[in-house]
C-alpha cells in the first residue's frame, strides 16, 4: 500500500490579501460607529442608568448601577436614598432604614441640601408603618423624626422659646375680644375677633418644609389623645397656611390689610372676595364671562388651598375639640372659655364654607 504524504498547509487555499483588506476596513468602519462603552462610567451616569431602570421597574438593574455609583463615588447620599426605595419593593423594613440612615448621615453631601427633609419624611413613615406599639406613646420614633425637622422650623422655635403653643389654643378658645383694625385707607375699624380671625390677628408665619411636619404630629396626637398638642399643631399649621394665601392676596392687591377670613371666603361683597363669580366655567381661556381673569389670579389660591392639606389639618381639630368636648361633657374639663360645642360649629363653619360650600372652585 502506497501512501501519499500531504502537507496540510498546502492543501489550504489562500486568503486572497484584497479580501484581508475590505474586511479589516469594515470592522474599523463598524467600530468607530459603536465604541465600546468605557469600563468606567462616571458616578452620575451609573446613578441616571439606575433611575431610569427603577423607573421602568427593573429593580435588579437599577441595583446594580446604584451600588457602582456609589463605588465609585464613595460617598453617594442620593444613591442610598435611592437603594431605600428599591428596598422598599420587597419584605421588611430594616434595610430600607438602614440605607435611608446612611444617605442622612452623608446629608452633608446632598446636591440639593434641602432634600434632606424628604429623606427624613420617609424615614418616619418608615417609622411609623413599622411601630409594634411596644413604645410609651405610638409612634415614637417617628414622632422624634418629625420633630428633627422642626428643629430648622424658625417660627415654630421662637413660639417654643417664647412659651410654646399654648397661644395658639387660648386663642382659639378665648372670647370674643374687641380690636382696632388698620385698614389701607380711611379710619380704623373695631370688631370683635374670635377663633382663626382672632389667631390670625394675633399670630402670623409663613410654612415650607414643616408644615406636613406639624400635621403628621397633631394627626398622630389624636391617635396618643393629646388632644390639647394636637389643637396647637393643628393651629400653627394653619396660620401658616392661611398666612400664605394672605401674603398671595397681598401680591394680587398691594393695599390688602388683613381685617378677617370673612372678607376673603365669605363676603361676595368684599373686593377681596376670591369666591368664583357666577356662571364662570372651568377655563381660563372663556370669553366675554363674569370675570375671565378670575382662574388666573385666584385658582392658584384654591390650588394651594387643597395641596397644603388644610382640610386635613380642619379635620384633625374637629376631632380634637369633639373629644375635649366629651371630657367636658364627663366631668373631666372645666373651661372658662368659650363653649367647645361653639367652637367646633366654627371650625366645621370653615371646613364646609371652604371646600364644600358655594365658595369650593374644583371638587
Amino acid at each position: 500500500m502506497v501512501y501519499l504524504e500531504t502537507k496540510p498547509l498546502m492543501n489550504l487555499r489562500l486568503f486572497p490579501f484584497t479580501s484581508f483588506v475590505l474586511v479589516f476596513l469594515i470592522t474599523t468602519l463598524v467600530g468607530a460607529q459603536n465604541p465600546p462603552e468605557p469600563d468606567k462610567l462616571p458616578s452620575w451616569v451609573l446613578f441616571g442608568l439606575g433611575q431610569q431602570a427603577f423607573e421602568e421597574k427593573r429593580f435588579g438593574e437599577a441595583t446594580v448601577f446604584f451600588r457602582q455609583a456609589v463605588s465609585r463615588r464613595g460617598i453617594y447620599p442620593e444613591a442610598e436614598a435611592a437603594l431605600a426605595r428599591i428596598s422598599a419593593q420587597g419584605e421588611g423594613t430594616a434595610l430600607q432604614e438602614a440605607q435611608l440612615q446612611k444617605a442622612l448621615d452623608e446629608r452633608g453631601l446632598l446636591q440639593v441640601p434641602d432634600d434632606r427633609y424628604a429623606l427624613l419624611y420617609s424615614l418616619a413613615d418608615l417609622r411609623l408603618r413599622s411601630d409594634k406599639g411596644t413604645s410609651v406613646e405610638k409612634g415614637e420614633a417617628a414622632l422624634e423624626t418629625w420633630r428633627e425637622i422642626l428643629h430648622d422650623d424658625q417660627p415654630y422655635r421662637a413660639v417654643e422659646e417664647s412659651g410654646g403653643l399654648d397661644g395658639y389654643y387660648n386663642s382659639l378658645m378665648a372670647k370674643a375680644t374687641v380690636v382696632n383694625l388698620k385698614t389701607a385707607s380711611g379710619p380704623s375699624l373695631s370688631e370683635n375677633l374670635v377663633g382663626l380671625n382672632r389667631l390670625l390677628y394675633l399670630y402670623r408665619h409663613p410654612l415650607g418644609f414643616s408644615l406636613r411636619a406639624h400635621q403628621e404630629i397633631a394627626a398622630l396626637s389624636v391617635t396618643n389623645k393629646a388632644y390639647k398638642k394636637a389643637i396647637g399643631h393643628s393651629l400653627f399649621a394653619l396660620t401658616g397656611i392661611f398666612s400664605t394665601v394672605i401674603v398671595q392676596v397681598q401680591v394680587l392687591h398691594p393695599e390688602y390689610v388683613f381685617r378677617s377670613l370673612d372678607e376673603l371666603f365669605s363676603d361676595n361683597q368684599s373686593e377681596y372676595y376670591l369666591g368664583k363669580p357666577p356662571g364662570i366655567r372651568e377655563s381660563s381661556s372663556q370669553a366675554g364671562g363674569p370675570n375671565p381673569g378670575w382662574l388666573v389670579r385666584y385658582q392658584p389660591i384654591w390650588d394651594y388651598l387643597r395641596s397644603a392639606g388644610t382640610q386635613r389639618s380642619l379635620d384633625t381639630l374637629i376631632v380634637s375639640l369633639e373629644a375635649l368636648e366629651a371630657q367636658e361633657k364627663a366631668g373631666k374639663m372645666v373651661s372658662g372659655q368659650r363653649p367647645l360645642k361653639e367652637i367646633i360649629q366654627e371650625i366645621r363653619r370653615w371646613r364646609t364654607l371652604l371646600f364644600f360650600g358655594e365658595v369650593n372652585v374644583r371638587g
